[in-house]
């Protein structure tokens, strides 16, 4: 038993290593360049930061009408790209619901809304396997 739970605080402890980070990657710098070529290499969080006013501080130019609806286009695809992108690997996830806590990955994975995790939590606590086979069907939601 001492195992089991070394081996889950080992585990616990270890998880942040796996997650996925907000580093900028080659096709968010492309991106980032349809802008201005001179801000591709700012980090994704400036990037989304980013306002005609302070593009303008940084820079000394004024965005054209055209530079803003891309800026503004290219934030919001940026958003949606890094809110789809799972937070835990997909590794950890599985180990996590084999640990009884698929409960806790599903709760991650969906920011806590949603009842998918209150579902998986009472399945877990029902009895060990429906826990985890819930958990599984679910990862098909999260991991594509």
């Amino acid at each position: 038993m001492r195992r089991l739970y070394g081996l889950l605080m080992a585990l616990l402890l270890s998880a942040p290593a796996f997650a996925v980070g907000t580093a900028v990657v080659p096709k968010e710098q492309s991106q980032m360049a349809k802008v201005d070529p001179a801000i591709a290499g700012m980090s994704v969080e400036a990037f989304l930061q980013l306002t005609p006013q302070k593009y303008e501080e940084l820079t000394g130019r004024t965005m054209s009408i055209e530079q803003i609806q891309t800026l503004k286009a290219t934030q919001q695809s940026l958003r949606a790209e890094m809110k789809a992108q799972p937070k835990i690997d997909k590794a950890v996830y599985i180990i996590l619901s084999l640990l009884f806590l698929g409960w806790l990955a599903i709760g991650i994975l969906s920011d806590w809304e949603g009842n998918d995790w209150l579902i998986n939590l009472l399945l877990t606590m029902l009895c060990w396997l429906p826990g985890v086979i819930h958990a599984l069907f679910v990862m098909k939601k999260y991991y594509k």
